[in-house]
């Protein structure tokens, strides 16, 4: 660190679309002293690692967008994966932010010099980035999770994950096998059956899957272009849309049953129309947990996948991945050529919330204290013990279906609390214990309303629940009341020193 201070004021560690969020609003605040970096040699985060067949967003692609710039050009309702990678790109040039972005650098580890009152990360390559301030943008699925079944390592086959596609393998004429029937895999089957020869699906928990209205916007896209605000109505509809029966049937399930039963009501429905004259193949794509429970998603063409004479679904558990195949607990080995595993992410481990090791005042670790004293953080994006950091993926911060409606609100909440820091000449800023242990407890309180704790969730096998039996990962309360919080939030709930460790009060003057 120099005799001048850190090497930057902030430093956003990600260029996916929560650091692009971040950065922008940094420099709506004023605040022009930030660098990101970014491991790979393009920006795009989820969208530039995940290039598997039939990727698509999931949620209204009026929705999946930065309120900061909407898009007119979407070419439909559930835009393509490779739509949201060029989004991120444009954003990033109309900001002007690629000169900010520091590409082919991965950060290491992160610790806290308390004497300068600054953060010190260390490289990949070796060297070392100083900053005052410190915002994790690392993304939340970020970390690809390979499956613990034995003999992994055995097969002699290709083997593909989805998070690392392979486009220069064909799958053309191939016995092809998919692990998974999350999410990803809704999106995936049904895309590459057409091409291969035959198709095995390995199912351990069903998912519940509904109607995906998903018309092209050629239309739409004219209005969009030519009369004002006409993309933002349709944003606040589409939100209010996916509200009600995603968010209100997973934050009130205690309270208005009927909307999650009424949305288990739809999903069976839509099994049956899909898988017509087939009770036992209805029986096993049946969820028995809860609406809500898991993500559910959208597909009008997956379930229909398993009425093909080359395709099955396989319930039976495996047993073990020979070098040929892959063995179930029946004694049964169906050979494959290729194996394709859709089996998700890390989310709540250690590594991965953020990809990085941080340590905070006096050594301690960010992962150890959550996994010892439960996943925590004020508003998503504070702990105590760990200065100048704000986090834009933390625990109870995802209020709905769309994540970058939360990573707009930490952004704007960083920046709210960096600006008051510039303001009050502060150095350092922490949010206080007491404020921090209010927000836990109002989630606590609040999360016993919720689909994971009245909804039969034991045997969904769902990444929303942490080791500690928490489901932190979604925030309950709804997206107005995030949104307000985020802009609102009192200032003082968090201590301001300057670097001789004087209080910086609200009234301090500036220059």
């Amino acid at each position: 660190m120099s005799a001048r201070g850190p090497d930057v004021e902030v430093l956003i560690v990600g260029a996916g679309l929560a650091g692009i969020a971040t950065a922008i609003r940094l420099r709506r605040k004023g605040i022009g002293d930030f660098l990101l970096l970014e491991a790979a040699d393009e920006v795009g985060g989820t969208w530039r690692v995940n290039t598997y067949p039939g990727i698509a967003v999931d949620v209204p692609s009026f929705q999946y967008q930065l309120s900061t710039d909407l898009n007119p050009d979407w070419s439909r309702v559930f835009a393509p994966g490779n739509e949201l990678k060029a989004y991120a790109e444009r954003v990033v040039d109309r900001h002007r932010l690629r000169d900010r972005i520091r590409f082919r650098t991965r950060a290491r580890a992160a610790r806290w010099d308390a004497e300068q009152e600054a953060w010190r990360v260390d490289l990949e390559d070796g060297g070392e980035l100083t900053s005052r301030f410190l915002i994790t943008a690392t993304g939340a699925l970020s970390t690809a999770k390979w499956p613990d079944i034995p003999g992994v390592e055995d097969f002699a086959g290709k083997a593909i994950h989805t998070a690392q596609w392979d486009h220069d393998h064909d799958l053309t004429g191939e016995r092809v096998a998919v692990i998974g029937t999350g999410a990803t895999s809704v999106q995936l089957v049904p895309a590459i059956a057409d091409q291969v020869a035959h198709l095995d699906v390995y199912q351990r928990t069903p998912i519940w899957v509904l109607p995906k209205n998903d018309p092209a916007l050629s239309r739409a896209r004219r209005v969009f272009r030519r009369v004002p605000f006409a993309q933002r109505v349709i944003r606040a509809l589409f939100m209010a849309a996916v509200e009600i029966p995603f968010v209100l049937t997973t934050a009130y399930n205690k309270q208005v049953p009927q909307l999650t039963r009424a949305m288990e009501r739809i999903g069976r429905d839509w099994i049956r129309k899909q898988v017509r004259g087939d009770p036992e193949l209805i029986e096993k794509l049946t969820p028995r947990y809860g609406f809500g429970c898991k993500r559910p998603t959208m597909s009008n063409h997956y379930l229909r996948t398993f009425t093909r004479e080359d395709v099955d679904l396989v319930t039976e558990p495996i047993d073990s991945i020979t070098a040929t195949g892959i063995r179930t607990a029946d004694g049964r080995e169906r050979e494959i050529d290729t194996l394709i595993y859709a089996t998700g992410y890390f989310t709540t481990e250690p590594g991965n919330l953020p990809t990085f090791p941080i340590a905070g005042e006096g050594g301690r670790d960010l992962n150890g204290f959550w996994m010892k004293e439960r996943f925590q953080a004020y508003e998503g994006v504070s702990v105590p013990g760990f200065p100048n950091l704000f986090l834009t993926f933390g625990p109870y911060l995802v209020p709905g279906m769309s994540i970058l409606t939360a990573i707009e609100n930490a952004a704007a909440h960083a920046a709210r609390a960096i600006g008051e820091a510039r303001r009050r000449r502060a150095t350092r800023i922490e949010v206080r214990p007491e404020p921090h242990e209010r927000y836990f407890a109002l989630m606590q309180r609040r999360v016993q309303s919720t689909v994971f704790f009245n909804n039969g969730c034991a045997g969904a096998n769902s990444y929303y629940f942490d080791h500690h039996g928490d489901a932190p990962l979604l925030r309950p309360g709804g997206s107005l009341d995030a949104w307000w919080r985020a802009r609102r939030f009192d200032l003082d709930d968090y201590a301001f020193t300057n670097g001789a460790g004087t209080p910086r009060p609200a009234g301090a003057r500036t220059t």
